[in-house]
């Protein structure tokens, strides 16, 4: 629903949303950024 209505800004996303802060400092290959199609690929 919000990027259906073009909504695109994170800090709003948290303000409407229940959220809960995870540390996962001790597992850094968990999350990868993934920018473009090319990157998608690689994994």
């Amino acid at each position: 629903d919000f990027l259906d209505s073009g909504e695109r800004k994170l800090g709003l996303w948290i303000e409407q949303n229940d959220f809960q802060k995870v540390d996962f400092s001790d597992q850094p290959k968990v999350f990868i950024n993934l920018n473009n199609p090319q990157d998608f690929d690689k994994i």
